[in-house]
């Protein structure tokens, strides 16, 4: 039996992602998301940064893949015209909420990522300052190399700690 509210709250994160893993069920877009958002909300209570920041980007990550399935039975509808405008509303509805949880979840991030920063400030200077001379992506190798997630370089670019890469055209190629 948990002794500690930090242990209680720490195993509950874990059947929670147990349960993700393994159980199949039913929720809605808002249901999962909500709950995503709840174990954010616990992982920073006992101060796992990391962890929130990996939970964040699930929340990304499952949000768009869940709005760009609700913007195409949107579309598919109106054109094969098989939508109610009961079913309509309910989806645009849904849309919202998706739209406003990732909105949440932006916010989150930038204050997560400020807390990563303020904890380990001077970690990522002496890394900055070690790779100042290299081209972005070996910056960027340095930092994940430094114990640092992927979930933090757009926060390191912000902040110029990893160079802008050069000018790219279309579909990454370069500009001459």
């Amino acid at each position: 039996v948990p002794r500690t509210e930090e242990t209680c709250i720490r195993r509950a994160i874990e059947y929670f992602d147990y349960s993700i893993k393994y159980e199949d069920t039913e929720q809605s877009i808002e249901q999962s998301l909500s709950l995503v958002n709840l174990v954010v909300k616990l992982l920073l209570k006992v101060g796992d940064l990391e962890s929130a920041l990996d939970y964040i980007s699930q929340i990304f990550k499952s949000g768009f893949r869940d709005k760009q399935d609700l913007q195409r039975r949107l579309t598919q509808g109106k054109q094969e015209k098989t939508l109610s405008e009961y079913d309509q509303r309910n989806i645009l509805r849904k849309i919202a909420t998706v739209n406003n949880t990732l909105h949440q979840a932006s916010e989150t991030r930038k204050n997560i990522q400020g807390l990563i920063f303020e904890k380990y400030k001077e970690k990522i200077l002496a890394i900055a300052k070690a790779n100042i001379e290299m081209p972005p992506p070996q910056q960027a190798k340095a930092f994940i190399d430094g114990g640092f997630s992927e979930d933090m370089l757009s926060f390191f670019r912000a902040k110029g700690f990893i160079k802008e890469d050069e000018k790219k055209g279309w579909f990454g190629k370069k500009k001459k």
